[in-house]
């Protein structure tokens, strides 16, 4: 049996059709926030595929805020009359009507705002460089009372960024990058006074963990597990982000559901992940024992299936420091990928590290397999048209390999 599972060739068992078919059908539930009807819709899709290969599936709740956005305004009131289309960022903070100058930081670093005045002010910060939730930390902290975000592409989308758990300690608007020029291009020829609104609620919610436990042969206790994140963010129908994730995730679950490994392989279709993976840091928490002395590696996917190259994560970036992934668990990676005859790319993520963070914070070996490049992401746009069935095959080739020689070394 167990020469048999090592010398497996597991790539013809995976399918770029059946995986691309999972995606368009949570793409059609639509976006999946918590206490959303498209959240509620795709766990009963999963909880039935699941169950319909043996799996025995458990839901593990987390506290989460709901977010319901009902009203946006960004108009430009000196040097003329514009108004401008928005949205609010995912669990922005609300404001009546407000009317204040406008200032650009950069990428609101703290270092953007050493020169700049901005209290009272309402600022202007490009996407990048820092994550969303401390960038709107430091606008507060500078007394700033507004923020608008433009999108960090052309195409007139506008995204929605996830922030603070129980909502920003101010009102922050996306608006598109196109906008965001206007809005600079006014700044370089004098001042700008713009008006806001931002109307948006938030409640106390929960969102569950979809997990599944494929028992080992032998050594059931050692535990490799690997993860993708059901969330999106309230305007998105998340076809990359992260249907993509999913899709492969119940890939590998179908395959390794049919046989039995030597070790336990558990897979986590994570909650609440939008805004710094506050979902698995509550898992990892309530679990901290048993993870710490079961878990082997944890991998994460998450955005797979559009844009430029698939990578492996090295690290992730937070303002005042950096958070590196696991040498040998990426080494591994890259040496399945090589012997498949496929390329991985290396990033460094500025938003830090997602569903793997706590994991990473206790020692746990953990990877992250992510494609850069996608202009869709967070936005209505992010649907199956513009997922590639083939980037979806080679990350499940990957991963599935990777994932046999950690069950079965």
């Amino acid at each position: 049996m167990e020469r048999s599972l090592k010398s497996l060739n597991l790539t013809r068992f995976f399918s770029s059709e059946r995986m691309y078919n999972y995606v368009s059908d949570i793409a059609s539930f639509g976006p999946r926030d918590p206490g959303s009807e498209g959240d509620r819709k795709a766990v009963d899709y999963l909880t039935n595929i699941l169950k319909q290969w043996g799996c025995e599936v458990f839901l593990e709740s987390c506290n989460i805020t709901n977010f319901k956005f009902e009203e946006s305004v960004v108009e430009i009131i000196k040097p003329y009359h514009k108004l401008l289309n928005s949205i609010c960022h995912y669990r922005s903070g609300s404001t009546d009507s407000v009317t204040a100058e406008l200032k650009y930081v950069g990428f609101g670093e703290e270092i953007n705002y050493k020169n700049v005045e901005v209290k009272g002010s309402i600022v202007l910060a490009d996407i990048g460089k820092i994550h969303p939730v401390p960038k709107s930390d430091l606008a507060h902290k500078f007394g700033a009372i507004a923020c608008l975000w433009p999108h960090f592409n052309p195409g007139n989308r506008i995204a929605a960024w996830g922030l603070h758990q129980n909502g920003a300690p101010l009102p922050v608007l996306g608006i598109s990058y196109e906008d965001g020029l206007l809005l600079k291009k006014l700044l370089e020829e004098g001042s700008v006074t713009v008006k806001v609104k931002a109307a948006a609620s938030l409640k106390p919610g929960t969102q569950d963990h979809i997990i599944i436990d494929i028992k080992g042969r032998s050594k059931p206790e050692e535990i490799v597990l690997l993860v993708a994140h059901r969330e999106t963010v309230y305007i998105s129908p998340g076809a990359n982000d992260n249907g993509s994730g999913i899709a492969v995730l119940l890939e590998l679950a179908r395959f390794f559901s049919m046989i039995k490994p030597k070790r336990t392989l558990r897979l986590i279709f994570s909650a609440a992940e939008e805004g710094g993976g506050l979902g698995m840091r509550q898992y990892v928490d309530k679990n901290l024992n048993q993870l710490k002395e079961r878990v082997k590696g944890v991998i994460n996917l998450d955005m797979v299936g559009e844009g430029e190259n698939l990578c492996i994560v090295r690290a992730g970036h937070y303002p005042n420091r950096r958070v590196p992934t696991s040498d040998w668990l990426n080494e591994k990676i890259l040496k399945v990928a090589q012997s498949l005859n496929y390329k991985l790319g290396e990033w460094e993520c500025p938003f830090g590290l997602a569903d793997i963070e706590r994991f990473v914070e206790i020692g746990i070996p953990c990877a992250w397999l992510y494609q850069t490049g996608d202009p869709y992401y967070h936005t209505i746009d992010d649907v199956p048209e513009h997922v590639d069935p083939n980037d979806l095959k080679v990350t499940c080739d990957i991963t599935g390999k990777t994932v046999l020689e950690m069950l079965e070394e």
